[in-house]
């Protein structure tokens, strides 16, 4: 074979989390930017239908989550990057391994822009924003210095944390829900409740494409995860659904549409005897922790891809220098929050879609046609 892994970068898969910890993960990569950031583009196309357009993202989602998950289970033993190399062949598999990693670190930077945006307009207007990436950077380096194993042990500690948080959200915005927001029903048609689940649909159920870098390579019982993967999926996008349900129920489709971050705003609304008000640190402190997984999974599948690209002894001399370089990048990366908004709905959609649709049915064909026309052993 033309391809093979460097025995060190393949010492990697010997660190093993369990089905568990690898569902919290995926719960909690889900929901990521989007339940601060995206019930608004839900309502800005689909208004008070906005509900309805969840639903239908959700399910739908969970079919190409099945289809991610039958990939990582004919080849085991690969990452998504090996993947790539060793079912697609020499020139083709670098091709692809090189669009997925390029991806990685763009969505990495893509996600401190998000964090230093969100803290300099929302919660610290006079601080530079380098100033809070490099700190949230310098956490997420050492996160993935340390590896999958601390990692997944901190996504265990801090889940309970944020389902906690979830819940005092959801209940203490109930007194406010305003239900005739939802009507009328179908005003808008069929089109703007499909154009509206686009971004979230692309964000939330064709990224965890990225998290093949984890599974099933480092899952210490690979025939379970699979479940857990599409099981993780469903419950983050349950929480996503209930997010932008009560967004329209408090705010209205109107307020929540024009707001950058509606879901923040929803935690400054409430208001229970003039005494429990104003909890929008619980939905910060919610994003925090979210972006935080996403964003290492990203950088984690940067890092790791680029050491298996380049036959590295261990990613781990690479997380400083290529960190260094996410500063800069991330800061020039949008000349402002409009640029941004509107890259992200056109230029983005195209991209993404390559990421999460074409290149996935690309491997996934591979690999059944490998396996099951010219009999290759896969599983070794």
């Amino acid at each position: 074979m033309w391809w093979k892994s460097c025995p060190e970068v393949n010492e990697l898969l010997k660190t093993k989390i369990s089905v568990q910890q690898f569902m919290i993960i995926v719960i909690l990569f889900t929901v990521g930017t989007s339940i601060l950031i995206y019930p608004a583009s839900v309502a800005a196309e689909a208004k008070q239908d906005a509900w309805i357009t969840a639903i239908l993202t959700t399910g739908i989602g969970l079919l190409f989550i099945w289809l991610f998950s039958a990939l990582g289970s004919i080849v085991p033993h690969l990452t998504l990057i090996e993947m790539c190399m060793k079912l697609l062949g020499k020139w083709l598999g670098t091709i692809a391994a090189i669009i997925f990693i390029s991806f990685f670190y763009y969505s990495t930077a893509a996600l401190l822009f998000y964090i230093g945006n969100f803290l300099t307009t929302q919660m610290m207007p006079d601080t530079p924003m380098i100033t809070p990436i490099i700190l949230y950077l310098s956490i997420l380096a050492l996160g993935v210095y340390l590896g999958i194993e601390t990692f997944a042990r901190f996504a265990e500690v801090v889940f309970p944390i944020v389902i906690l948080l979830l819940l005092i959200l959801f209940l203490s915005s109930s007194p406010q829900f305003e239900f005739q927001n939802f009507l009328p029903v179908f005003e808008v048609g069929i089109k703007p409740i499909i154009r509206g689940g686009i971004l979230i649909f692309i964000n939330s159920f064709l990224m965890p494409i990225t998290l093949l870098t984890i599974f099933p390579s480092h899952l210490n019982q690979t025939k379970q995860g699979r479940k857990a993967f599409i099981m993780g999926v469903f419950i983050g996008g349950i929480i996503l659904d209930i997010i932008i349900v009560i967004s329209i129920l408090v705010l209205g489709d109107y307020i929540t549409s024009i707001e950058m971050y509606p879901s923040y705003v929803l935690a400054q609304k409430i208001n229970i005897g003039n005494f429990f008000q104003r909890i929008e640190a619980t939905m910060a402190i919610i994003w925090f922790i979210t972006i935080y997984i996403k964003m290492f999974i990203y950088f984690y599948g940067t890092v790791v891809g680029l050491a298996n690209m380049l036959k590295l002894r261990d990613y781990k001399p690479i997380v400083l220098p290529v960190g260094l370089t996410l500063v800069p990048f991330s800061l020039l990366m949008y000349p402002d929050v409009t640029y941004m908004q509107k890259w992200e709905s056109t230029s983005w959609v195209p991209y993404a879609l390559t990421i999460g649709i074409f290149l996935p049915l690309l491997l996934l064909g591979a690999a059944v046609f490998r396996k099951y026309i010219l009999k290759e052993n896969l599983q070794n």
